[in-house]
């Protein structure tokens, strides 16, 4: 099985160790897919990643390689963000005629790829000052061994409180704690 490939072959068989690694190269410039490349390149899917650990010039290769097929698939991002794509319309099962359409949500995902400051929905968010909050929380416990249920107050000093050990009732340093 050959690659139908519109990338150039001979530009990584020639950089290449073996002619495996440049069949394999092209193949993933071509589809992006490790499988599908060791499938066209008749080799086993493991040689790609045995290349990577033990051969530099491979490595810098594959990154070649990886840029070629991520320009592709840009390219078909693109191509179905903008020029759209032909979609049958059926009426009673027989098609009638076709209608264009387009990939709203790849467009701004280029959009926010390529114009971040204006399509991102990441926004940065710089503080500067000092935050100030109440450290005091209030968990209500149901007791199913006693009548009623039972309140633990973690206040601001690093105490944790329960029913009857109310920070009130606790040092004079303590403050004590809202119970409504």
């Amino acid at each position: 099985m050959q690659a139908e490939a519109s990338v150039d072959e001979s530009e990584f068989l020639q950089n290449s160790t073996t002619t495996k690694q440049g069949l394999f190269l092209a193949a993933y410039a071509e589809c992006g897919n490790i499988s599908k490349a060791a499938e066209i390149a008749i080799c086993a899917r493991d040689s790609h990643y045995k290349w990577l650990k033990n051969d530099p010039a491979y490595e810098a290769l594959f990154c070649e390689a990886q840029e070629k097929a991520n320009d592709k698939l840009l390219a078909e991002a693109r191509r179905r963000a903008a020029e759209g794509w032909l979609e049958p319309v059926y009426h009673q099962g027989v098609r009638v005629g076709a209608k264009r359409r387009y990939s709203d949500k790849l467009m701004l995902a280029l959009l926010a790829a390529e114009i971040p400051n204006k399509f991102s929905q990441r926004k940065e968010v710089h503080h500067t000052g000092k935050v100030e909050h109440d450290h005091n929380v209030k968990f209500y416990l149901p007791d199913n061994q006693r009548d009623g249920a039972r309140f633990i107050e973690h206040g601001g000093n690093g105490r944790i409180h329960s029913n009857g050990d109310s920070p009130a009732a606790g040092s004079a340093g303590d403050d004590p704690v809202d119970a409504g």
